[in-house]
């Protein structure tokens, strides 16, 4: 028999018979990927069969933060003043890409700082 896949921008088969990713596939917890599988014997065709992939889990290591710093004006430490001007948050993080975002604050980035005014809050 001889297989194929609907999908082949994402997937191949491989060894006659086995699924396989061409690429990394990103995507969120929960969605589906629906592809078709055809099986061809050299006379007839099957009817393509319909399969959904779901993505039930993943493993997402936890960032290690290498260092981390607060700064407003001259000082430096967690306690911030109201008045006291822009606020400067630093941190060095492993591998991987993160984000830094507030529910308070305009401010997003992707760099090593964040920078906000707590007059703003």
């Amino acid at each position: 028999l001889t297989f194929t896949v609907n999908d082949t921008t994402n997937f191949k088969i491989v060894n006659g018979n086995e699924l396989r990713t061409n690429k990394s596939i990103t995507t969120a917890l929960g969605n589906t990927i629906n592809i078709n599988i055809t099986a061809k014997d050299g006379t007839h065709d099957s009817i393509p069969q319909p399969f959904t992939i779901t993505i039930t889990a993943t493993y997402i290591a936890a960032p290690v933060i290498a260092q981390f710093s607060v700064t407003q004006g001259e000082n430096k430490g967690p306690l911030i003043s109201k008045d006291g001007g822009e606020v400067t948050v630093s941190a060095s993080a492993g591998t991987g890409t993160y984000t830094w975002s507030s529910n308070d604050f305009s401010n997003t980035s992707t760099s090593k700082t964040f920078v906000f005014n707590p007059q703003s809050a």
